[in-house]
């Protein structure tokens, strides 16, 4: 079995809206780069809803190549955007397909089908 294929540890949690973001962004209040960061996420819904937004105060311990805010990680493409390349990376972004769907708005899977995709993931 290749590391794709491992499974998760028995009591792992079950996969989180963030596992299947393709984006991160991480920001930090009262910055400029990051206003205009967020102010052009927030017109693009596609991408909007692909993406978690990280404040960099709120982790436990910053990571050393998080050396600037804002930053985007583009997780599919290994690759990060940086400063103002952030916001105009976003402004030009158009999705692939159609809109990712967000749990929280389409509604989230019952307890039974969660259970039965869950099981089928760690089986």
């Amino acid at each position: 079995m290749d590391a794709h294929q491992r499974k998760p540890p028995a009591n792992a949690p079950p996969p989180s809206d963030a596992d299947f973001k393709s984006f991160v962004l991480y920001t930090r209040r009262g910055d400029a780069a990051c206003a205009r960061a967020q102010e052009a996420l927030a017109r693009n819904p596609g991408m909007r809803l692909d993406t978690l937004t990280q404040d960099v105060e709120a982790l436990s311990q910053r990571p050393p190549w998080l050396d600037t805010v804002p930053m985007l990680v583009a997780r599919t493409e290994k690759k990060a955007y940086k400063a103002d390349a952030v916001a105009a990376f976003i402004a030009a972004y158009k999705p692939r397909g159609p809109p990712p769907q967000s749990t929280k708005r389409s509604g989230a899977l019952s307890g039974v089908k969660m259970a039965r995709a869950w099981s089928s993931y760690t089986e």
